[in-house]
């Protein structure tokens, strides 16, 4: 085995950039750093924001009306008179899944989603997840018929995270993820989904699921979930509500991704020399001048 001497490493030859040029890039880099992390610190405060929303718009204590104790365990709450306690089995018209046949995959086809593919707050991008034939997807489908304004629910691995179907797509999930179709006639699926999402309901799955190697949430236990359901104009009003603070976290987890994919290509060109500053005119941040 050959190893590299103290005199080679001495001798070898480096495009080290002058110190002026070393201190514009770094300001660059400091520059978009700085303003990733603001924005991580912003898509934080907001989540806290809506966690608070969330706990009081789901119970009714922005309404001044009579409330009565009401034990969804192991949750207790107080809830008005006029809101019914119901399971998630009443107000959906199916709860179903996926046999747990894995397809085979293959490049190009039609998306196949897992639960780790699902997050509360980001857009599932489809031309990013596995992909299975188009046999597979006609087979599969005829149990899996997935529609705009049904729930996608994770069993599997991360338990309970929900995420409304948006628009009418042509995928498959796996058996990680169950399918949930809102009865629309009494519950909105907005509503359900933020509920679903809810500490009211992630305590209820977690306390259901089974601890072993690979935590799973059972189909048959799904459909017991209890849940809190107002008249539809409250519905309505709190998916509105939550639904404009979810956009403004998923806006800025978008523009985060952006910056990362920035400062990414940035450092690719500035470190590589295949960009130079020598010649343009950079601000210098004192932070970097205070450190080099």
């Amino acid at each position: 085995m050959k190893h590299v001497r103290k005199a080679d490493l001495v001798n070898l030859d480096a495009d080290i950039p002058p110190l002026e040029e070393q201190r514009k890039i770094a300001s660059v880099l400091y520059t978009v750093n700085q303003a990733i992390q603001k924005t991580e610190e912003i898509i934080d405060q907001t989540k806290q924001v809506r966690k608070g929303l969330k706990q009081e718009l789901l119970t009714g204590n922005q309404k001044e009306t009579e409330s009565i104790p009401i034990n969804l365990e192991p949750v207790e709450i107080e809830l008005p008179e006029n809101w019914e306690v119901v399971t998630l089995g009443e107000i959906t018209n199916a709860i179903t899944e996926m046999p747990h046949h894995m397809p085979d995959k293959i490049e190009e086809g039609v998306p196949f989603i897992t639960a780790g593919d699902i997050s509360e707050d980001e857009t599932i991008d489809l031309s990013e997840v596995e992909q299975i034939s188009e046999e597979d997807y006609q087979q599969l489908s005829k149990r899996f018929d997935a529609k705009k304004g049904d729930i996608l629910y994770t069993r599997y691995g991360t338990i309970g995270i929900a995420k409304e179907v948006s628009f009418n797509p042509k995928f498959i999930a796996s058996y990680s993820v169950a399918l949930l179709k809102p009865n629309e006639e009494i519950v909105d699926p907005t509503f359900l989904t933020t509920q679903l999402n809810s500490w009211l309901v992630r305590k209820q799955a977690a306390s259901r699921t089974t601890q072993s190697a690979n935590k799973n949430f059972d189909l048959e236990r799904i459909p017991k979930l209890n849940l809190v359901l107002p008249d539809m104009e409250t519905q309505y009003e709190i998916s509105r509500m939550i639904s404009n603070v979810n956009d403004l976290i998923s806006n800025n987890m978008k523009y985060s991704k952006q910056l990362r994919h920035i400062k990414q290509g940035l450092m690719q060109d500035l470190l590589s020399g295949e960009v130079r500053t020598h010649d343009k005119d950079i601000e210098l941040i004192e932070d970097v001048l205070q450190h080099g």
